[in-house]
């Protein structure tokens, strides 16, 4: 058992005394925590996304949906009632902000 010790003593030293090793032990957990923290700053910007919503139901459910964007902190939702043909553009004010509309 002794000489298992050995071996791995004198192997661990062989691989610190690397230049790459050292490198890398450095190097490493900033590489992992770019791969979590970069995405997330990326993701973050942006600000208030405006979106439109055409509702061409009879019931509260654009209103609902509305209310429900509004009251989170990404979205800014606006109603519009569908009448009797589908909106395919949202109005000019809107598009020029860039909204999306559905």
């Amino acid at each position: 058992m002794r000489k298992i010790w050995a071996v791995i003593r004198r192997e661990f030293v062989e691989r610190i005394r690397t230049r790459w090793f050292w490198i890398m032990a450095l190097l490493g957990p900033l590489f992992f925590a770019a791969v979590f923290v970069l995405p997330t700053v990326l993701a973050g910007g942006g600000g208030i996304r405006q979106i439109v919503v055409v509702d061409a139901t009879t019931g509260s459910v654009g209103a609902r949906i509305t209310q429900l964007l509004n009251d989170s902190r990404v979205f800014r939702a606006v109603r519009v009632s569908a009448g009797g043909e589908v909106v395919i553009r949202s109005p000019a004010k809107w598009s020029r902000s860039g909204s999306a509309a559905f």
